[in-house]
């Protein structure tokens, strides 16, 4: 398991073209915010799975990546307290406060280790 996670944070690290492909912050924000103001109606759209999915994805690529850097004793992008957890609409809402114009152009990787750098600063 511990190969698979260190596969996977290597793969993602040295992968160009996966990272070229990924959508910015603002496509993410916007989607998401467009589901959630159809609110109920929104659990009948198929684009709820497909967010929920990358979003999820992008998080756990964030969380191994920080667990890799802690194993080669390099210091963490952001240092979350033991088992703490973050919903939905708190990421949304922190995706929310960066400036649209800021949002265009960031991955959403970085967008999302933003929101998290700002909840759990490393000290």
């Amino acid at each position: 398991m511990k190969r698979l996670s260190l596969a996977v944070t290597v793969a993602l690290t040295f992968a160009s073209p996966a990272l070229a492909a990924e959508r910015t912050t603002e496509a993410f924000y916007a989607d998401a915010a467009a589901l959630k103001a159809k609110g109920a109606m929104a659990l009948f759209s198929g684009k709820l799975r497909p967010l929920m999915q990358e979003g999820q994805a992008t998080g756990e690529a964030l969380r191994q990546q920080r667990q890799a850097a802690i194993k080669r004793g390099e210091k963490p992008t952001y240092c979350p307290p033991q088992n703490a957890k973050m919903g939905s609409e708190e990421m949304l809402s922190g995706l929310g406060a960066i400036p649209q114009n800021e949002r265009r152009a960031l991955p959403l990787s970085v967008g999302m280790l933003r929101v998290l750098q700002a909840k759990w600063p490393c000290r």
